[in-house]
């Protein structure tokens, strides 16, 4: 018998956020960066395979004010976290060819403890 635990985090709700998610092929409107909140420049690590998705992910975590660091997997984004430039938030994918998301947290937090990950 398997034991499985399931932990979900909710990401602040804003309703320009959800509108531009829905629409994943399109790009966000000003009005829609104007109504969300914004970063202080913190740097975020994106990690996802699908080079679509990641670079709408990065475009709009640039739209709001974040520094952004990309990879395409697991072992490419250990090579940028051995660089010492900061990164405040690792945001990965679940399921990537090679290193799934769980076991990138796991090992970017052994280089970097304390590191936030949000998968």
């Amino acid at each position: 018998m398997s034991v499985s635990t399931a932990r979900s985090a909710k990401a602040p709700r804003s309703s320009s956020i959800c509108r531009a998610a829905s629409h994943a092929t399109s790009r966000p409107s000003p009005q829609d960066i104007d109504e969300s909140p914004s970063g202080k420049q913190e740097t975020v690590l994106v990690v996802e395979d699908d080079p679509d998705v990641r670079a709408y992910v990065v475009e709009t975590l640039m739209a709001l004010n974040y520094r952004v660091r990309e990879a395409a997997n697991g072992e490419d984004a250990l090579h940028l976290l051995d660089d010492p430039a900061a990164v405040d938030l690792l945001l990965t994918d679940v399921v990537m060819p090679g290193m799934n998301g769980r076991n990138l947290a796991e090992a970017a937090q052994r280089r970097r403890p304390g590191l936030k990950c949000f998968i």
